[in-house]
């Protein structure tokens, strides 16, 4: 999986790295993509994410992201800088996360080595507010391949 690096900057003249590459998704309506941003001070100096791109015509909402790791369940929750709505309806305090809005999910260092170090496979499941879009496996060489860049990711250059 190869890894792509581009600048951008931010409206304050901030200037910010990211190095991504992009994770085969099973089902074709979502782009996966794992993300290290780098900057040289807040809000951004260096974290790694999760980013899912809905491409269907449809906007989806989404709550949470589930990770698998040989077997033992991890809950990823949406970053802070998702764009956030609440809801009007009958819970009042329900956030939903629009997935056309910066849409991440924010990994900690030690998920990223625990995927790292998978033996056997690696399950990203997206949820949405009652119902998951499908649960993408990854073993064996795609497995391998995913591994190897996440490492190649982590590395500074």
């Amino acid at each position: 999986m190869p890894i792509k690096e581009t600048s951008q900057m931010w409206p304050t003249g901030e200037v910010f790295r990211e190095r991504k590459f992009v994770i085969p998704e099973q089902f074709g309506n979502f782009e996966f993509s794992i993300v290290r941003r780098i900057g040289s001070r807040e809000p951004i100096t260096d974290m790694t994410y999760f980013r899912v791109e809905h491409v269907g015509p449809k906007r989806l909402i989404m709550t949470a992201l589930w990770v698998t790791v040989d077997g033992v369940v991890y809950g990823v929750s949406p970053a802070p800088a998702l764009h956030q709505s609440i809801e009007r309806g009958v819970d009042r305090t329900s956030k939903r996360y629009y997935l056309r809005q910066i849409n991440g999910f924010i990994f900690t260092e030690n998920l990223l080595n625990v995927i790292a170090n998978s033996k056997e496979s690696v399950i990203f499941t997206v949820i949405g507010e009652k119902q998951h879009f499908g649960a993408n496996v990854y073993e064996g060489a795609v497995l391998l391949q995913l591994q190897e860049s996440l490492r190649e990711l982590g590395k500074d250059n």
